[in-house]
């Protein structure tokens, strides 16, 4: 289920003031969690990023590029799918925590 809650507009505001985000969390059944970003481009390709902070505090990674939001919770479902394999739970879930 993809639960929105809000706009995030204030992330990375030193990259790109007009981008509009939002946070994407994973948690599979031991309680461990993956977090990605996805940021929307103009008003139909947004950009899905997966985040992992490091002691730094610097988050690196790559964009995959979607021509939809829905395109791209259905890519989300599919790793939640995956994960929820790997992890031989069924406990994994995908919360979008904020909308694009």
């Amino acid at each position: 289920m993809y639960v929105v809650t809000g706009e995030k507009s204030y992330l990375w505001t030193d990259y790109c003031l007009t981008r509009k985000y939002f946070f994407v969390k994973f948690t599979d059944g031991n309680g461990e969690e993956w977090w990605k970003i996805a940021y929307r481009w103009g008003w139909w390709t947004y950009y899905l990023q997966r985040l992992r902070e490091y002691d730094s505090g610097a988050v690196h990674g790559s964009p995959i590029t979607f021509d939809s939001l829905d395109a791209a919770k259905r890519h989300l479902e599919k790793e939640r799918a995956w994960l929820e394999r790997e992890t031989r739970s069924k406990q994994v879930s995908v919360e979008i925590v904020g909308d694009a």
